[in-house]
């Protein structure tokens, strides 16, 4: 058989020692993922080869290949656990999902295994056939994901390490999820050892949901919102800033090493002027601060239904620092945390999720992204309805006053984010530069946030490169790229967020 397909024979003496003596009953396969010239010779010989069988089998097919792969997930050899089943039954492993939604529903989309029971004389030899039973169809899962969005995005993202979310704001439906670099599906099988031992790149990774990422200036609207709600300063209220803020004999910079002169919290969030909010933190406390990222869903799971051993993040808060660290907070520390850098980290979709209450109001929705189950034939199973999970603390006057100040990071005379401005959506949003350090030494992480249109929102988008210049040079303009390319393309479909889903 090697010889006619012109493959290397798969099997060894003792494996097929193996196979007779504990599956006697059952075929043992030689090759799979025959060609036509295979097929061709091998039919030609079969007559004169008895025992010998074609079959066909069923195999996922990813007609979008790369696009959506941490989302979809994969399948791999699934063997029954218990040992009855081993005792009784002689089986071909089945393939079930293993990662994404895969593995999420894979309860839906399996559908029910068919069998033969069979009479087998005493030594295992199958001697006849007794009943069948026909497998069943499994479920169809929807997706809220946009496919245009999801390609757009991983387009955009190529090359870089880095993630995208963009959700709906007014009901947490995920309409593009992506982490970059990403992988085939049809060929994840054949390369899997390759991907998961890559370690300066990590394909394998879900960016999008890793929480390790420290959110820099993303963090500032909600510290304008915590100063406003508590009363440390009213819309009027201005800080010098001289280009830095001195604490003991640590000095922390602001983005202009000359300074911004004074600033209200407006022009604050359109510059990102460090000092404003490090003068702010202090006099708000960490014990006032904790509360409002906690409120944002710092230090929690998003709820999201992608199944995986995702960091929820760091809230940060003296409990925490004092469990894991087993040191006390300090006045550094809140400096560091109205600046989002020391001891604070998320995921993009945490920093999407957030972004998503600003825009609607203050409701934070848990992020979804299975739609509905349908049968084969298109009968309900069940639909997924939006959930809140709480409530930003903050009222809508002040919420307003922090809106108008990430307007102005995009369309404001100093606007740091004005690489984001496009010709199709009015973006609200904030730039974010998190200074890490690296094995090779220390690097930027750059982040930005905005939703849109600012006078109706509807969209809430993350986006996070990881080694970039700036939030507004590196990751602002990809947002521009994103909206400019993805709703001319969604046409109808842009003014009703994730009505084509994609089915895996």
């Amino acid at each position: 058989m090697a010889k006619l397909t012109g493959r290397r024979n798969p099997l060894t003496e003792d494996q097929i020692t193996r196979h007779l003596q504990v599956y006697p009953a059952l075929p043992l396969k030689l090759f799979s993922d025959l060609g036509p010239d295979e097929l061709a010779r091998l039919y030609e010989a079969m007559p004169g080869i008895p025992g010998v069988e074609i079959c066909p089998s069923y195999r996922r097919l990813y007609p979008l290949g790369e696009t959506g792969a941490h989302i979809i997930g994969y399948l791999g050899r699934y063997y029954p656990n218990a040992e009855e089943t081993h005792d009784a039954y002689a089986f071909y492993p089945e393939r079930r999902g293993k990662r994404g939604i895969e593995a999420r529903c894979d309860d839906d989309l399996a559908g029910t295994a068919g069998f033969r029971i069979v009479r087998v004389d005493s030594v295992g030899y199958c001697h006849e056939e007794l009943s069948v039973q026909a497998a069943g169809p499994g479920h169809d899962v929807i997706l809220t994901i946009d496919s245009r969005a999801q390609a757009l995005g991983e387009r955009l993202l190529n090359g870089t390490r880095g993630a995208l979310v963009c959700l709906d704001a007014n009901t947490g439906a995920v309409l593009a999820l992506v982490s970059s670099p990403t992988y085939d599906l049809n060929r994840v099988a054949d390369h899997y050892a390759q991907l998961a031992t890559d370690e300066e790149r990590r394909p394998l990774l879900n960016r999008a949901l890793a929480g390790g990422y420290s959110p820099g200036s993303i963090v500032k609207p909600l510290l304008a919102m915590a100063l406003l709600e508590n009363g440390v300063l009213d819309p009027a209220t201005t800080v010098e800033c001289p280009g830095y803020y001195t604490i003991g004999r640590r000095r922390i910079r602001c983005h202009d090493r000359y300074g911004h002169g004074r600033v209200n919290v407006t022009k604050a969030l359109e510059v990102s002027c460090n000092p404003f909010f490090i003068d702010g933190g202090l006099k708000l406390t960490i014990d006032r601060l904790t509360p409002v990222f906690a409120a944002a869903g710092f230090g929690e799971p998003t709820g999201i239904e992608l199944p995986g051993s995702f960091s929820q993040g760091r809230l940060p808060s003296r409990d925490s620092l004092l469990a894991e660290s087993h040191r006390h907070w300090s006045m550094f520390d809140t400096a560091l945390a109205s600046i989002g850098q020391g001891y604070s980290s998320i995921s993009p979709l945490h920093a999407a999720v957030y972004t998503a209450a600003i825009a609607n109001g203050g409701t934070l929705y848990r992020p979804f992204i299975v739609r509905a189950v349908a049968t084969a034939d298109g009968m309900p199973v069940r639909e997924t309805q939006p959930l809140v999970r709480g409530r930003l603390p903050v009222s809508p006057d002040n919420l307003d006053v922090v809106k108008a100040g990430m307007y102005n990071v995009v369309y404001g005379r100093d606007a740091a984010a004005a690489t984001a401005r496009n010709s199709v959506i009015t973006l609200a949003g904030k730039t974010g530069t998190a200074e890490v350090v690296t094995p090779t030494g220390r690097v930027n992480n750059t982040w930005f946030i905005c939703f849109g249109p600012f006078e109706d929102p509807r969209y809430a988008l993350a986006i996070l490169v990881e080694e970039g210049a700036s939030g507004g040079r590196t990751a602002a303009p990809i947002a521009r790229e994103f909206f400019d390319g993805y709703l001319p393309l969604a046409g109808a479909a842009a003014q009703a967020p994730g009505t084509n889903p994609h089915r895996p």
